[in-house]
């Protein structure tokens, strides 16, 4: 398995935790979340606050990466 493969595998199953801070960590500093329709999302702090807005009602999401 590639190392970029690995990295989007390990992502796709930190958003079975609904962990924010592991999900954010996957970003740089300045990254940008496209959360299609919504507008695109940039820096920890806004994708910290958008992505536990997302999540706050969830409890349990499973996702799976078919290559």
């Amino acid at each position: 398995m590639t190392d970029n493969v690995a990295i989007i595998k390990k992502f796709i199953e930190a958003w079975s935790r609904l962990d924010v801070d592991e999900l954010v960590g996957y970003f740089t500093e300045d990254g940008t979340y496209y959360n299609m329709p919504a507008a695109p999302v940039s820096g920890h702090a806004a994708l910290k606050q958008f992505i536990g807005a997302f999540v706050k009602d969830w409890t349990r999401t499973d996702g799976r990466l078919i290559l």
